[in-house]
């Protein structure tokens, strides 16, 4: 189930045309910050 989510949200980041667009549950952010805080998330508890 992780992989599957992991596949769609990288889908929708790669789809969208705007980085810079708010994330409408979280308007304080963009999407670039959400892939990024997303991707250390998944990343930073690696060996």
């Amino acid at each position: 189930m992780l992989d599957e989510r992991s596949r769609a949200f990288r889908a929708a980041i790669e789809s969208a045309p705007d980085l810079g667009a708010q994330v409408p549950s979280c308007p304080e952010w963009t999407l670039l910050e959400l892939a990024r805080h997303v991707g250390g998330a998944s990343t930073s508890n690696r060996p």
